[in-house]
């Protein structure tokens, strides 16, 4: 199963991935993710300061790494082409990238999410506030107002996702991943995935649920 864990900077992504990792050791970390790619080529551009040259190389970077894997494997994705769609967002929104570009990225996000199997999307929450600190790799944006800003932009498009209708502008109708919101402490987001994938990292049906297993015990 393809999993990937979304959310602006610093909102306990990685620590999640740990975490996951460690309750479900099944799974492993995906390889060549597009920060590799950043650190090798220094013309790209990320967070504030990217254009659409810079965002094709991410786009292309984040599509071959989904596409290196199977449905069959076991893996968590760090950011995925929702990120990515965000962040584009937030360029056109400063217009560092046009309408234009924006409105050809559409069908390729609506493609590559259906690679993926769950979304766990992290988002910004006053009640579970989270120090802003620097990346190992040094790519974080320490912005505040950056962060929740693009934080805003995927909340915005999480609720395209929730839309009962099927007019969704960023989702697949078909094929679509699962998108579940995760919040709380780092014990809190653990449990809360535990709702959705069981002990042996596989996701609930209808006849391996939580609901049947409790009545089972009753």
């Amino acid at each position: 199963m393809k999993i990937c864990v979304s959310g602006t900077a610093n909102v306990g992504k990685s620590t999640f991935i740990n975490d996951f990792l460690k309750e479900w050791p099944i799974y492993k970390k995906a390889d060549n993710s597009y920060r590799e790619k950043v650190k090798k080529d220094p013309k790209v551009k990320l967070n504030k300061e990217g254009d659409e040259d810079s965002q094709k190389i991410i786009r292309d970077a984040i599509i071959d790494q989904a596409a290196a894997y199977t449905k069959k494997d076991n893996v968590v994705f760090d950011r995925c082409i929702f990120d990515y769609f965000a962040y584009t967002m937030w360029m056109n929104n400063y217009g560092k990238i046009s309408d234009l570009f924006v409105e050809q990225q559409l069908p390729i996000v609506k493609e590559t999410l259906k690679l993926y199997d769950i979304i766990f999307f992290i988002p910004l929450l006053d009640k579970y506030p989270i120090e802003i600190v620097p990346s190992e790799d040094g790519l974080r944006e320490l912005d505040p107002q950056f962060r929740s800003e693009v934080d805003n932009i995927m909340k915005a498009m999480y609720s395209d996702y929730v839309k009962m209708d099927t007019k969704k502008v960023i989702f697949p109708n078909e094929d679509c991943p699962a998108m579940i919101e995760l919040f709380g402490s780092r014990e809190e987001r653990i449990q809360m995935a535990k709702l959705y994938i069981n002990a042996n990292g596989k996701p609930f049906g209808e006849s391996d649920s939580l609901i049947a297993d409790a009545i089972k015990k009753t």
